[in-house]
């Protein structure tokens, strides 16, 4: 298993903290709101682009306490592999799966070197990592998911925005780190280098996510989202991006 200094940081942390990592993540009413309408978006884009029917194979990496991987589960018959590097961090995801666990695979394992053969998955959905390395690595984080899914098949990956209006204090860490500190912006990426930071992928769509929550309501929230997610202007000022990396047809 191919593990770097940053590897085994979480592979640590998440190990110790699982319990408390999901509660923190998904307690909260904003939390919520907004793991509802990510995961509602990924299951949308791998149905629009033929990833998710009942002959398919998923694989959710990392799958961390299974945000996402328990939505596909309820979604539809498909077979998912729930892979991560945190043993614990798998342990929740088991015991909160809400359905028959025979749908669901679960694997330790570092998303670098992957137990699988080429060409396995119809569809990769990635919640919520990108954040946690620096751009210039992605590539490098991705490589064995590339040959690990079909040709033609889609990645559906989450990553955070370097430059998000609407999160001022966010913004104001950012600007702050690249122009003050003079440092590079790590672990974000701005609009602009998107299409540059998933080689050797294709990139077919990109939306916006994770907008201010105006009101208690989720359909508000959701509605707000699907809004301004698909304009050019807000999708590239939103907290975060979800985008559609296609592995080319050979």
């Amino acid at each position: 298993m191919k593990t770097t200094d940053l590897d085994e940081k979480y592979q640590s942390s998440y190990n110790e903290e699982a319990t408390e990592y999901d509660q923190a993540r998904f307690g909260s009413v904003r939390g919520d709101f907004a793991m509802r309408y990510k995961n509602a978006l990924a299951i949308e884009l791998l149905k629009q682009f033929g990833a998710l029917h009942e002959e398919a194979r998923l694989l959710d990496c990392p799958s961390g306490t299974g945000r996402l991987c328990h939505a596909l589960a309820n979604e539809s018959f498909a077979h998912i592999d729930a892979v991560d590097i945190s043993q614990e961090m798998l342990n929740v995801n088991k015991e909160k799966l809400p359905m028959d666990p025979d749908k669901v695979t679960f694997t330790v394992c570092n998303m670098k070197e992957l137990p699988f053969e080429d060409d396995t998955f119809d569809g990769v959905v990635m919640p919520s990592f990108f954040y946690l390395v620096p751009l210039d690595e992605y590539p490098e984080y991705i490589a064995d998911i590339h040959r690990v899914l079909k040709p033609g098949g889609v990645v559906i990956a989450e990553c955070s925005n370097a430059f998000p209006a609407c999160n001022p204090i966010n913004l104001l860490k950012v600007l702050k780190q690249k122009y003050v500190d003079k440092q590079a912006v790590k672990s974000y990426v701005p609009f602009w280098r998107l299409r540059g930071a998933y080689t050797p992928f294709e990139i077919a769509l990109v939306k916006g996510a994770e907008y201010p929550l105006i009101g208690k309501k989720y359909e508000g929230y959701a509605k707000l989202c699907r809004t301004f997610g698909s304009l050019p202007l807000f999708r590239s000022v939103g907290g975060k991006f979800t985008i559609v990396l296609r592995k080319r047809e050979e």
